[in-house]
């Protein structure tokens, strides 16, 4: 695929998230999509990948800002580098809803990206999870 085409396909990619289009989102991946998070287990399959979509903008409310996007020259692979902007939502994790409801946190990112045909077929990325808890922590404590 030329750099031009993946470079596109994952800003629009990011743009679906930031959107909270599932349906756009589904249309960009492939049936047997891989996801894999740092600090959690690989999850295979359209529908994982949806529900995990679902639950970062139902729960977290995250966006993604700051996008750089690198592409590979032989055109299987790109990456992405940004920060996810949240407000949070839905309560986390059975926490109390009046203590986070409406709580942000930033927190820097990267994704890997791989391509079959004109489709994402696996998305890794990483995270500071310690960060993510320890932010969502010092809310807590200010409340």
């Amino acid at each position: 695929m030329p750099q031009t085409r993946m470079r596109a396909l994952v800003n629009t990619f990011f743009a679906a998230f930031n959107a909270g289009d599932t349906s756009k989102l589904s249309q960009l991946v492939t049936e047997d999509i891989v996801i894999e998070v740092n600090q959690d287990g690989p999850r295979s399959g359209r529908e994982a990948f949806l529900a995990v979509a679902s639950l970062l903008r139902l729960t977290y409310n995250e966006r993604v800002c700051s996008l750089r996007v690198l592409v590979a020259e032989d055109g299987q692979r790109a990456a992405a580098e940004y920060t996810v902007s949240s407000q949070l939502g839905m309560p986390p994790f059975g926490t109390d809803r009046q203590v986070l409801d409406g709580a942000t946190y930033q927190l820097r990112a990267g994704s890997f990206f791989e391509f079959r045909g004109e489709r994402i077929c696996r998305i890794t990325t990483y995270y500071n999870q310690p960060d993510r808890v320890l932010e969502e922590t010092d809310v807590r404590s200010a409340a």
